[in-house]
């Protein structure tokens, strides 16, 4: 076999490899440590001793929870003294009623054909029954299961709820250790429960912040991301006293499942050598920046690396390849849609990027907004803006989609109060306000200059 054939062979793996990783990898999670942590906790209760528990997890949309449990539930699995666990995972989207949520329980308990021949009175028999069968052995001891509710507010819309009151009255009355993890976007999701529903609540709530990793760590994922491991990554995991011996373990398996990719020493060193070099060009570094602002979770970049390692046709990464990839992510005609307002609504995407930069991006509402363009146009010694027609400039953005609605804000609070999260990248604003024709000469000063 050629020295060229062999290259070929390995560079075709390492696409593999990576988009594999980046697809399927369920041991690396990073941030919200104490949060998975917790969570950890209470699924290895429920599988170890029995124990039932209920708990929300709550964060806005791309903050991790999904990732989260996928992790939590890999490290349990990997145990294997905890063989005996069942895993029900349901969705708001699709099990959109108790029936269809009862028979996805039925089909993911395996337990079809045992339903079959069965007539059940209530939703409760029927659940009290699939429970009953998980128990095994002399003792009749049952089998933990561990339900996954995605979008956990949209069971709240099921007819009297019977869903959820009947799993957490079986944890709360220990008729089977159960445990059930919702997922959830909305802080009120606990307000939506019915009185009886939300009696048999254990009310506990884990929030998730998705500001928890800072762009220097995030230049360190997407390096260990694009690198292939070598021997010394497995002796650092066994000699790291903060992991658990099954998730050593498991961690291993990830890393050296190498009956499925084999490289050699000498691909491995070549290949991580020239990720070492791309991460630290200043113009990559620039590039992923540009990311960082537009978004706060990892979504993004992975689906840039997907792009970058997908068809790769020369041995080694470009930093010329991930510039393009990232410039094309930005230039999306976003900026043709923002030359497009008015200026009115300009001076409000740029009160709102001002916003976004002194305060990490945290979410705004139109008084925080309001607020801030007026001082601007007093220190400008401009003619301040009617309320009704900002707010009016405020609500196009949102339906322009350049802003979006925090999907757990409650309908319930005053419009000019919900908050509201920036849409598009900050540089996107930059770059509108420079090919704004005709702009005042403030407003552009206002953009590129002190923050007001």
């Amino acid at each position: 076999m050629t020295k060229k054939h062999c290259e070929y062979n390995e560079l075709l793996q390492t696409e593999r490899f990576i988009k594999d990783r980046l697809q399927n990898d369920k041991i690396n999670f990073f941030g919200h440590a104490e949060q998975r942590q917790s969570i950890y906790d209470l699924l290895e209760r429920s599988a170890t001793f029995g124990e039932s528990n209920i708990a929300l997890l709550i964060g806005v949309r791309g903050s991790g929870k999904t990732s989260l449990i996928a992790s939590a539930l890999h490290s349990i699995i990997s145990n294997p003294k905890l063989t005996d666990v069942v895993i029900v995972r349901l969705h708001g989207l699709i099990d959109t009623n108790d029936t269809i949520a009862l028979k996805s329980i039925t089909k993911q308990l395996q337990l079809e054909e045992e339903t079959d021949k069965k007539l059940f009175g209530s939703f409760a028999e029927h659940l009290a029954f699939l429970l009953t069968c998980l128990k095994c052995g002399r003792d009749r001891q049952s089998r933990s299961v561990i339900f996954i509710l995605e979008d956990f507010h949209l069971f709240c819309d099921h007819t009297n709820q019977n869903l959820l009151y009947n799993l957490f009255d079986s944890a709360q009355s220990n008729q089977a250790p159960i445990c059930v993890i919702g997922l959830t976007s909305r802080l009120d999701a606990v307000e939506l429960l019915e009185k009886r529903v939300k009696s048999r609540f254990s009310h506990r709530q884990i929030i998730l912040n998705p500001k928890d990793i800072s762009f220097t760590e995030r230049l360190d994922i997407v390096r260990k991301w694009l690198s292939l491991p070598t021997k010394r990554d497995i002796k650092s995991i066994q000699s790291n006293d903060e992991f658990s011996k099954n998730n050593k373990m498991a961690w291993m398996r990830r890393l050296f499942d190498q009956r499925k990719y084999k490289f050699s020493a000498d691909w491995i060193d070549e290949w991580n050598s020239n990720v070492d070099a791309i991460m630290e060009n200043d113009s990559v570094i620039e590039s992923f920046q540009l990311i960082h602002d537009f978004s706060e979770t990892l979504d993004v970049v992975k689906k840039i690396l997907y792009q970058l390692v997908n068809g790769l046709d020369s041995p080694m990464l470009s930093a010329n390849h991930i510039q393009k990839l990232c410039a094309d992510y930005c230039d999306d005609g976003c900026v043709k849609r923002i030359t497009d307002l008015s200026v009115l609504e300009i001076c409000l995407l740029i009160a709102i990027k001002h916003h976004s930069e002194i305060y990490d991006h945290d979410p705004f509402n139109f008084e925080i907004i309001f607020t801030r363009l007026n001082k601007f146009v007093k220190s400008a010694h401009m003619n301040p803006y009617d309320r009704s027609i900002v707010l009016a400039s405020f609500e196009k953005l949102q339906n322009d989609a350049l802003i979006r609605l925090l999907s757990e804000t409650s309908s319930k609070v005053q419009k000019e109060f919900q908050m509201n999260k920036l849409n598009i990248m900050v540089c996107q604003i930059n770059k509108a306000v420079t090919k704004y024709p005709n702009l005042p000469t403030e407003i552009k000063q206002w953009a590129q200059s002190s923050l007001i």
